[in-house]
């Protein structure tokens, strides 16, 4: 009777042991919130005329390197690279205000009414070292690498305090899974910064992280006709671009 017993919790262990665990997005959220960073835009001619008025967008990342190596998506980070237009344009009768990157096409375009500012913007970087909505630090970081055609990745690396000061801490990274072995129908778990506030650097500032949940739909191949993308029902907003995705493996895809 007692060998039977024993027998019997042996299967019970093995069985929990070795189910596959599936997304865990409490493990996701506790353990890897200090690698899923916010991406601020940043014009230092425009924080010099006021501050907060260099403010020109965000978006999402995620560190894959302990010195600070990051990723996010290429239209996060354009102007950074190519610059940016603040503008003014006509729709129908009303002139309306818009930055958008760089381009000479946008300069010739028969609906701009006026450039207000022109520039290049830094990327800062909002690390997270706790759960309270004051627990970060700022980083300057630079583009390191970037993407052509359809692909909508870019590198980043963080280099410095904002005071310019070299950064020598080590950083806490997300794992990298391989987004080939996803399945449709996969469980997958969103997590980034969508902007939940409008308005000032200093309010954008605030935003917690944000998880969201969904399935792999499936494949688009229409924007890329060699890898295709994994579509998915999750909840995505502005913000939320260039920040990781999680299968259930708990790792990024």
């Amino acid at each position: 009777m007692i060998r039977r017993s024993l027998v019997y919790l042996l299967l019970v262990f093995c069985f929990f042991s070795c189910k596959e665990k599936g997304l865990d997005t409490k493990l996701i959220a506790s353990k890897y919130y200090q690698g899923v960073v916010k991406i601020l835009l940043m014009d230092p001619e425009g924080e010099k005329i006021e501050p907060g008025k260099g403010y020109l967008g965000r978006g999402s990342g995620f560190i894959v390197t302990e010195d600070g190596y990051l990723f996010t998506n290429k239209h996060v980070v354009e102007m950074c690279v190519k610059g940016y237009v603040d503008y003014n344009y006509l729709e129908d009768t009303e002139e309306l205000n818009s930055v958008a990157v760089y381009s000479e096409d946008l300069l010739i375009n028969p609906a701009l009414t006026k450039v207000n500012r022109t520039g290049h913007s830094i990327p800062i970087v909002q690390v997270y070292n706790g759960t309270g909505e004051n627990d970060y630090k700022l980083y300057i970081a630079e583009v390191v690498s970037i993407g052509s055609g359809s692909y909508d990745g870019a590198m980043l690396k963080i280099v410095s305090d904002l005071e310019g000061k070299p950064v020598r801490k080590k950083f806490k990274t997300v794992p990298l899974g391989n987004s080939d072995d996803v399945a449709q129908g996969e469980n997958l778990c969103v997590y980034g910064y969508p902007a939940q506030f409008g308005g000032s650097a200093a309010l954008m500032l605030k935003d917690l992280s944000t998880i969201s949940l969904g399935i792999m739909s499936g494949y688009d191949y229409v924007f890329n006709e060699d890898y295709g993308y994994l579509k998915t029902d999750a909840e995505i907003h502005p913000g939320n671009s260039g920040g990781p995705v999680f299968s259930e493996e708990n790792k990024v895809i």
